[in-house]
């Protein structure tokens, strides 16, 4: 009797062990558990996907980059790649505006950290990745940096697909000596005064990345201190991402705060007069230039689902390092061509990139407002 119910016992147990393992899912740091079953699945998603026969995708990543990423999609699958592309914050004001209005028609969308996590998150309207990746080449964890899939927050839902070290000022090379500036408090000499050229750290985007970086840095009383000085400065703000790097490069202004790093590759590539300054703050792994987050009720899911994946494998990483120069998540995407600037050095100071610094970041905005007010117009 007790061999029969011994027997039984860990009959149960087993079953029970198998049903776990099977409904186990995986949390944001893994794929999900591979199988036999993925080539079915894929082969009837990407049929579906033809007939859907393109995918949507609100962008705020520059041309080089959009061509790259609908040519190869494109060449590969026989899809289309649609683009709408704005700035960070008009492309927000207009995904929320249209789902407000009951229209969901954005399928991929792109944008920075502090839009996708503490604007468009918050409303509900991000789907988690995990259930979206079929591909084994992408949820095999051992080619992503840090042995994970690139999420930006715990729960899964913004994918970050660069990897650069950025330092958040850069340099007109004909008028700024290279080792003239060596500490963002240089900035505050009376020699540049009316000669600094920042992004607008009132709105998300790179100048509210660079605030969050400050206070990671030297928290939040010294970073508005800070920017009170810059202020004093006679400190020029815009919200255009080209024209500042532009700016810059033609010598109308020899120094840049928290420029677009895409602007400043592509105006390098041209052999303009324009490096990063290596301050040493350091800088931070920045991952979210390129973040791409799921919005919920997708009008072409089956597309959007082989869009996804396909931009997460190597095929679709290569094409985004093409047209970005930056390296990605990828380590198994070459490197080759990319500018050394975006390597840290040795005795580089980097911070991750992770959601606190978006979180920061919205915290921060009431009194950079407040503080800027003099120099926005």
């Amino acid at each position: 009797m007790f061999r029969k119910m011994s027997l039984v016992i860990g009959l149960v147990a087993a079953v029970a062990t198998l049903a776990l393992a099977c409904g186990r899912t995986a949390g944001p740091g893994a794929g999900p558990a591979g199988g036999a079953g993925w080539q079915e699945k894929w082969d009837k998603t990407l049929a579906a996907a033809k007939q859907e026969g393109s995918v949507r995708m609100y962008i705020i990543m520059t041309a080089p980059v959009r061509e790259e990423l609908s040519k190869g999609f494109k060449a590969k699958y026989g899809i289309d790649v649609e683009f709408v592309a704005a700035p960070p914050a008009e492309i927000a004001q207009r995904f929320v505006t249209e789902r407000t209005a009951g229209q969901s028609l954005a399928d991929v969308f792109n944008a920075g950290g502090t839009t996708l996590l503490t604007v468009i998150k918050p409303k509900g309207l991000l789907s988690p990745f995990t259930p979206e990746l079929i591909l084994p080449e992408v949820t095999d964890t051992k080619v992503w940096r840090d042995g994970k899939l690139p999420f930006v927050d715990k729960d899964g839902t913004v994918v970050g697909l660069i990897s650069a070290y950025e330092t958040y000022a850069s340099r007109n090379t004909d008028l700024v000596k290279e080792n003239e500036i060596t500490t963002f408090k240089d900035l505050l000499d009376p020699k540049w005064k009316g000669k600094i050229v920042m992004n607008d750290p009132t709105i998300p985007g790179a100048g509210a990345s660079f605030v969050a970086f400050l206070v990671r840095s030297w928290g939040e009383e010294d970073t508005k201190a800070y920017l009170k000085g810059l202020v004093g400065q006679d400190l020029v703000v815009t919200r255009d991402w080209r024209q500042q790097v532009e700016w810059v490069a033609r010598g109308k202004y020899p120094i840049a705060i928290a420029p677009n790093p895409d602007n400043v590759t592509q105006f390098m590539a041209m052999s303009a007069p324009i490096t990063p300054i290596r301050a040493k703050e350091g800088g931070v792994r920045q991952t979210v230039s390129a973040a791409i987050a799921l919005p919920t009720n997708p009008p072409h899911p089956n597309a959007r689902t082989i869009f996804v994946n396909w931009l997460l494998s190597k095929d679709g990483q290569t094409a985004l390092a093409k047209g970005f120069r930056q390296p990605v998540a990828r380590t198994d995407v070459s490197t080759e061509g990319i500018n050394p600037i975006f390597f840290p050095q040795p005795g580089d100071k980097v911070l991750p990139e992770v959601e606190e610094h978006f979180t920061i970041q919205a915290k921060m905005f009431p009194a950079v407002r407040e503080i800027m007010a003099p120099v926005i117009k």
